[in-house]
C-alpha cells in the first residue's frame, strides 16, 4: 500500500477505549507520522496510591515506515506504539511505599528510574513490547 492508503488505514483503526489516533501525516513516499493520545491521571507522588488528581491528555508522536507492510503488519506497528506508551505510563504510576514516600523505581522521567529499567531490574518478559 502507498503512504496515502496507509494513512487512511491507520486513521480508521479502532483502539482501546481512552486511546485515539489524533493525527496521521504522510511524511515522505514511505513514512507516516502518527500521533496517538490517551487520557491519564496525574502520576505525581502526592496522588499515590489512588491517583485521584486531575487527568490530562498524553500524546506520543512516532514515525512508521510503511513500504511493503500489510494491513496486519501496519496495525501491529500501531499496537507496538501503544504498548510502548502504556509501559511508559505504568513506569510512572507503579510505586511502593517506603516510610512516608511512594517510590517509583522505574519512573521514566527520573534518572535512577530510567537506569533501573535499562539495566534489567525489571524482568525482561514483563517489559518487552516486541511483536
Amino acid at each position: 500500500m502507498n503512504v496515502y492508503e496507509a494513512a487512511d488505514f491507520v486513521q480508521s483503526l479502532a483502539l482501546k477505549p481512552g486511546w485515539k489516533i489524533e493525527e496521521v501525516i504522510p511524511m515522505a513516499p514511505n513514512m507516516l507520522g502518527v500521533v496517538v493520545s490517551l487520557n491519564v491521571a496525574n502520576s505525581n507522588e502526592r496522588y499515590a496510591p489512588d491517583y485521584r488528581g486531575d487527568t490530562f491528555t498524553a500524546q506520543t508522536i512516532n514515525l512508521i515506515p510503511v513500504t511493503g507492510l500489510s494491513k496486519t503488519e501496519l496495525c501491529g506497528k500501531v499496537i507496538k506504539i501503544c504498548l510502548e506508551k502504556e509501559a511508559h505510563e505504568w513506569r510512572e504510576f507503579a510505586r511502593y511505599q517506603d516510610g512516608q514516600r511512594w517510590v517509583a523505581p522505574f519512573h521514566p522521567h527520573q534518572e535512577q528510574g530510567e537506569r533501573n529499567w535499562l539495566t534489567g531490574m525489571a524482568r525482561p518478559d514483563l517489559v518487552s513490547t516486541e511483536l
